[in-house]
């Protein structure tokens, strides 16, 4: 029996060793997205006059505005920064358009039609930036 758990005791060593480097190797990749700075741009757009606007700045804080679209603003932030933007129209009609750009690429997008309807979009900040 013993050829049988020295069989056992090298295929174990063998998943444990290929689960180490598969590890290493995700945690090397995420590890250099991550550390990287990106340009987030905030945008709002649509037929909405005015617009109540918050989004996450880039200390982590919350900063709240009233704006007239079209309107934008950027920050720089760390890999893993989470950024949110949220847009509420304050008149009776209209749209909005709530974007977020990650290094001039849009990123997230979300619209609402209507008196004081809400579009919002939000994520970590980590690559592959996909549009959605």
């Amino acid at each position: 029996m013993k050829p049988a758990n020295q069989k056992e005791g090298a295929r174990r060593l063998f998943i444990v060793l290929f689960a180490t480097v598969v590890l290493i190797t995700m945690l090397a990749r995420g590890g250099t997205a991550l550390a990287k700075n990106y340009t987030v741009e905030y945008r709002v757009t649509g037929t909405a006059y005015e617009v109540d606007v918050c989004y996450s700045n880039a200390t982590g804080g919350t900063e709240m505005h009233t704006v007239y679209p079209p309107w934008s603003t950027r920050i720089f932030v760390r890999g893993g920064a989470f950024a949110y933007i949220s847009a509420q129209n304050q008149g009776e009609t209209g749209s909005v358009v709530a974007s977020i750009l990650v290094d001039d690429r849009l990123w997230k997008e979300a619209r609402s039609t209507g008196a004081y309807k809400i579009a919002s979009s939000s994520g970590r900040v980590t690559p592959p930036f996909s549009r959605y």
